[in-house]
C-alpha cells in the first residue's frame, strides 16, 4: 500500500509540472533576462532568455519565434539536436543561447515564411535577430 501511496504521489507531481524540457538541461546559474533587455545588451555570450512563442514551424517544430513586446527572435535548436512540439505557440519559454543579428537572402525568410505556414512575400533581404538554442524549457 505504502509503495502504492509512493508512486500515485510521483504520478501526480508529474502531471502538475507544466514545464517540458527541450535539448540540454538549462543551467541553474546565471539570471533569465528578457527578449527585450537581450536585444539592448547585445551580449556576445550564451545566456538565458524569456519571452513568448508566437510562432513554430508547422513541419517539425524545427524553429520557433520567441517575442517580448515588439522585440522578436527566431531561434533554432543547436546542431538541428532538438524540435519543440507544433502547438507551442502562445506559450512562454525560457531558451539558453547566444543572441545574434543576421540579414536573411529572400529565399531564407521565405523559406521561415512557408514553414510557418504563410506564403512567401519578401523580395529583399531582411534583418533579423535570431538564436541557437542549445535548451529550452516551455512553461
Amino acid at each position: 500500500m505504502k509503495s502504492l501511496l509512493l508512486l500515485l504521489g510521483t504520478l501526480l507531481s508529474l502531471s502538475v509540472s507544466a514545464e517540458t524540457q527541450h535539448g540540454d538541461t538549462m543551467p541553474e546559474a546565471g539570471p533569465t533576462i528578457t527578449l527585450a533587455a537581450a536585444i539592448s545588451e547585445q551580449k556576445q555570450a550564451s545566456q538565458k532568455i524569456s519571452g513568448q512563442i508566437t510562432e513554430v514551424c508547422q513541419k517539425k517544430g524545427c524553429f520557433m519565434v520567441l517575442s517580448d513586446g515588439h522585440q522578436f527572435a527566431r531561434v533554432t535548436f543547436k546542431d538541428y539536436g532538438f524540435f519543440v512540439p507544433i502547438d507551442s505557440s502562445s506559450k512562454d519559454a525560457v531558451v539558453y543561447g547566444q543572441l545574434t543579428s543576421k540579414t536573411l537572402n529572400p529565399d531564407q525568410a521565405n523559406h521561415y515564411e512557408e514553414d510557418a505556414g504563410r506564403e512567401g512575400r519578401y523580395k529583399e533581404p531582411v534583418t533579423e535577430y535570431s538564436i541557437v538554442a542549445s535548451s529550452v524549457v516551455i512553461l
